[in-house]
């Protein structure tokens, strides 16, 4: 039987500690839904290590409907951006959907991967409808547009939520950047 460490974190710079206790080799991967919050932790985290701070929104090459996200992104300037700030020995926390299947094509590690899941005030926590509706009602594939098919593709196959090295729980009942609850499972 494996067991799971849980620790929690209330607050941005708790979870900014525990990374700097970290080895520095590999970026932070930072990885959620759609508008779950995965920039503005990256960015926040990226001020507080000190790293680079990384988007792979901002590395997407053409807006095509009909492709898997990983597959929009440009690689090429994304690989050069991660090995500029590793000739400069700085840190990266690289945020975006799809996250590992990115990596794995660009041959990165990313260690660790800190998942964020938002939590609305319906209780829902993936988007507007149940990830196992997703799953089990394959009409509903048709109902969803890029880049929002790709990740509800990538989280039913890849599971990201439940692999995720750190949890990070954004709670819109709690509220404000310090009320939110953080969870790391090692």
């Amino acid at each position: 039987m494996q067991h799971r460490l849980v620790i929690e974190f209330y607050s941005y710079e708790e979870l900014a500690q525990h990374l700097r206790l970290l080895s520095p080799a590999a970026a932070i991967g930072v990885e959620g839904f759609c508008g779950a919050g995965k920039t503005y932790l990256a960015d926040r985290l990226g001020s507080m290590l000190p790293a680079v701070s990384l988007d792979t929104d901002n590395f997407v090459k053409i807006q095509d409907s009909t492709l898997y996200y990983p597959e929009i992104v440009d690689l090429e300037r994304l690989a050069e951006a991660l090995e500029e700030a590793d000739s400069q020995g700085r840190r990266v926390v690289l945020a975006g959907i799809c996250l590992r299947d990115i990596a794995q094509r660009l041959s990165r590690t990313l260690a660790p991967i800190i998942y964020v899941k938002e939590v609305a005030r319906t209780g829902l926590w993936h988007g507007l409808f149940h990830l196992e509706d997703f799953e089990t009602d394959g009409g509903a594939r048709t109902l969803v547009n890029e880049p929002y098919l790709s990740d509800l593709l990538y989280h039913s196959r890849s599971r990201p939520h439940e692999n995720a090295d750190i949890l990070f729980v954004r709670d819109e009942a709690v509220g404000g950047d310090e009320g939110n609850n953080l969870v790391a499972e090692s």
